[in-house]
């Protein structure tokens, strides 16, 4: 059997916590957006799942997932 490693997405990292703003605006905490490179005017995305979970991610990444896809697609 193939032994397939583990991602951050089986194994999520705790950053903190972050309040909604007036404006529905949180802060993302600055170790987050050291870690993944998020800076002023970065486009996120947004996702939802099963148990009120919300995941974000940016936008390039995102595309360079679909295109992965597409290519073991083809």
């Amino acid at each position: 059997m193939k032994k397939v490693k583990r991602s951050s997405v089986v194994e999520p990292e705790f950053y903190g916590t972050a309040t909604v703003g007036t404006k529905g605006q949180i802060v993302i905490p600055n170790e987050v957006r050291k870690r993944y490179d998020i800076k002023t005017g970065d486009k996120l995305v947004i996702f939802s799942g099963e148990g009120g979970v919300i995941a974000i991610m940016k936008s390039d990444k995102l595309n360079d997932l679909l295109k992965g896809i597409s290519a073991i697609a083809k």
